[in-house]
């Protein structure tokens, strides 16, 4: 599925190791749940982030919301061999890794 919108909606990651490292410590410390504020680390706090949180084999950093047109952000894999699923969603690569930039209605 695409989702039209504006691509500067998202900033761009400056360290992707940082920012991969970073997640797999947060995926270890809160797996399957939002990560409060406080335990956010620079490389994740840098893209100003609405919500992290935990899922199964990833972290996903919410950064967009727009009710009626859509919702984005960065999903990071702790395993880079691993990929979102692309059902009603809108995935694209990015240059480092295991993380993916997501977009889906909202």
């Amino acid at each position: 599925m695409l989702v039209s919108c504006r691509h500067d909606t998202f900033p761009s990651i400056k360290d992707g190791d940082a920012l991969r490292n970073d997640c797999i410590r947060l995926l270890e410390q809160f797996p399957q749940s939002e990560i409060p504020k406080a335990g956010w680390p620079r490389s994740v706090q840098a893209l100003k982030p609405i919500r992290v949180t935990g899922r199964s084999n990833h972290i996903e950093i919410l950064l967009h919301q727009e009710p009626g047109k859509f919702t984005g952000g960065y999903d990071v894999f702790a395993d880079p061999q691993l990929s979102p699923s692309n059902q009603g969603v809108w995935v694209q690569k990015t240059a480092v890794k295991g993380v993916y930039i997501f977009k889906m209605p909202y």
